[in-house]
């Protein structure tokens, strides 16, 4: 299985401090990445990594995006979930004052699709080749 597109130190100079679970956090969001980007056709490694070096930039970028971006909408595990904004009980309802709005693409938060869109990675059907 191939590895993470960014390392802790990377995501600790993106974000200012890594958090606790970073490179699991890492990991997740590579695993988005690689399921966003399923149909997508470049060059890989033995271990299944990328090899030119735009198409690196771009998974390395678009993971430290997605770890920001599940940060900031309040997945602190990279599970998928979102804080939700509020709730309501009966007639009685209470909204978060300060929710956060992050936009997800599939499981893909807006910044990581957009990184991965301008580099060609994302809009591609399956094909067979035939």
């Amino acid at each position: 299985m191939p590895s993470a597109y960014a390392t802790v130190e990377e995501l600790n100079e993106h974000l200012g401090s890594a958090p606790a679970g970073a490179q699991l956090l890492l990991d997740r969001a590579s695993r988005d990445i690689r399921a966003g980007t399923l149909c997508a056709v470049y060059a890989v490694d033995d271990d299944g990594m990328p090899t030119d070096a735009d198409v690196v930039a771009a998974m390395k970028a678009a993971c430290l995006e997605q770890v920001a971006g599940r940060l900031e909408a309040g997945d602190a595990k990279g599970l998928g979930g979102q804080a939700p904004a509020g709730f309501s009980l009966g007639r009685l309802s209470i909204q978060r004052g300060n929710a956060r709005k992050v936009t997800f693409r599939g499981r893909l938060v807006e910044q990581a699709y957009l990184v991965l869109q301008e580099a060609g990675l994302t809009g591609h059907a399956p094909h067979t080749g035939a």
